[in-house]
């Protein structure tokens, strides 16, 4: 992705809940922080996060909150990359 020289997009979806007995949170640091670090490195033109919108196959899996997603947002703006949040 580096090679597109920021010619690229990057659109990623954060949920949380369990499947299969695991945890899939991808909105805690742990998961989030690795994920900056390569949007940093990747350096696109923009971001695009986004949830969960349609019923999920796994009734443990749920849509990350407005919350999650517009601090995960803001981290990326602080990076002087766009991005944009949809709920």
């Amino acid at each position: 992705m580096k090679e597109f020289q920021g010619h690229i997009i990057i659109q990623t979806m954060f949920l949380k809940g369990m499947t299969d007995g695991e945890n899939v949170d991808n909105t805690s640091d742990s998961y989030v922080q690795p994920w900056i670090k390569a949007v940093k490195e990747i350096k696109p033109s923009q971001v695009m996060i986004y949830t969960i919108d349609r019923e999920t196959p796994a009734p443990h899996l749920k849509k990350a909150s407005k919350e999650e997603l517009d601090s995960i947002a803001q981290r990326v703006r602080e990076m002087g990359i766009a991005c944009s949040a949809s709920y």
